[in-house]
């Protein structure tokens, strides 16, 4: 499993604290993430597309910070220098560049214009959007009165930030500080870790509430894992994440390969009073 290198977190593995080697930064998503704009030249007089690799003339990532979105570029298909490696024309210029810490928005957008700024009298025929979930959205313009999507990632699905927001809301009263944080990435994608807490004053209510969530969640594909297991504690805070298994050559498989945020809130909403 490949580790964040974005400073260190205590984060938990089945109530334990990880190693050294497996502390990571947690990045709270709202505040974090950016979304980082790449057009293609059209060195050689071509213009390269994958639908298959979401690859078209504006490609747009959402990451942490630059350097990350530029990574995420290069695993995604992209490349850069193209010119002194010879791929692309020195006359036309190299195909893309990198991303710069200032070229960061706030929501997908391209030169700076939100996407839901444009409509079909846009210059730009369509564009691909890469989330930090690894789900890849296909934006189409100049089809219409309103943009057109289509996603392209059967393993985990887009999700509204209103769908999402929403259901947040119902979860106000048990989310505690730093709620969703990507500590981990594995298989091209960000790997969330929802924190939230219940209340418990004594042993047997603590421990009724520890077989209530591993119940609950049994089966699911996702992992309870608490932060601490003092009963003379009140508050219990506690991670729910995607469970994954170590294979014996060292890399990882998840347990339920859909996984998806959304899913993850409404198995919180069934259970937290």
């Amino acid at each position: 499993m490949v580790l964040s290198e974005w400073g260190s977190s205590k984060m938990y593995n089945n109530g334990k604290i990880m190693t050294d080697s497996e502390k990571l930064t947690v990045a709270k998503v709202a505040n974090a993430s950016k979304f980082y704009q790449y057009r293609q030249n059209n060195s050689g007089d071509s213009i390269l597309k994958s639908e298959k690799d979401g690859i078209c003339e504006y490609v747009i990532i959402e990451a942490l910070n630059a350097d990350d979105a530029n990574n995420r570029a290069e695993e995604i298909g992209l490349y850069f220098d193209g010119c002194d490696s010879g791929k692309d024309c020195r006359h036309c210029g190299d195909r893309w560049y990198r991303a710069d810490e200032d070229d960061g928005d706030d929501a997908p957008a391209i030169y700076g214009e939100p996407l839901e700024n444009m409509g079909d009298d846009s210059y730009v025929e369509n564009c691909f959007i890469h989330y930090l979930d690894g789900t890849i959205e296909k934006v189409e313009f100049n089809v219409g009165h309103e943009q057109q999507t289509s996603l392209h990632n059967t393993t985990n699905t887009f999700l509204p930030a209103v769908s999402i927001q929403h259901k947040v809301e119902k979860l106000i009263p048990f989310i505690s500080e730093e709620f969703i944080t990507y500590p981990l990435r594995e298989e091209g994608r960000y790997i969330p870790f929802l924190k939230c807490w219940q209340k418990a004053d004594t042993a047997n209510k603590c421990t009724r509430l520890s077989n209530k969530l591993n119940k609950h969640f049994e089966k699911t594909g996702y992992e309870i894992s608490f932060i601490g297991k003092e009963h003379r504690s009140v508050i219990h805070e506690f991670y729910i994440y995607p469970k994954w298994k170590e294979l014996k050559n060292g890399s990882y498989k998840f347990v339920k390969k859909d996984w998806s945020i959304e899913e993850m809130l409404d198995l919180l909403l069934d259970v937290l009073k």
